[in-house]
């Protein structure tokens, strides 16, 4: 039997170790995680499993880790893998957002 939790609260205790505080879902949280996840199963459909991952820290707007991550898989990825051109597609939209977020700092000065 699976259990939900929420997150109530984080918080550093040491370098390594985290105070982490979990309380049950309510049956709202769990209406809202199936909304959640019917929403990130279209959004998935056809998306390979570890352009996921950059998408998710695209969405979070940890642009500079989904750079990274792009980048990692084009050095890792055959030159001939059939999601190449994809990857790069998620990496100029992450370059993107990263400009743009520069842009706007810039402009809020």
């Amino acid at each position: 039997m699976g259990a939900v939790f929420r997150i109530e609260f984080m918080e550093p205790m040491s370098n390594k170790l985290w105070h982490v505080k979990l309380i049950s879902a309510s049956e709202k949280d769990t209406a809202q995680l199936d909304d959640l996840a019917r929403c990130l199963k279209r959004d998935i459909n056809n998306v390979s499993y570890y352009l996921l991952f950059g998408k998710i820290l695209r969405d979070m707007g940890q642009y500079e880790q989904a750079e990274k991550f792009y980048e990692l898989l084009l050095s890792e990825l055959p030159s001939n893998h059939q999601d190449i051109a994809t990857v790069y597609s998620c990496l100029g939209l992450t370059i993107a957002k990263t400009q743009k977020r520069i842009i706007d700092e810039r402009n809020t000065i």
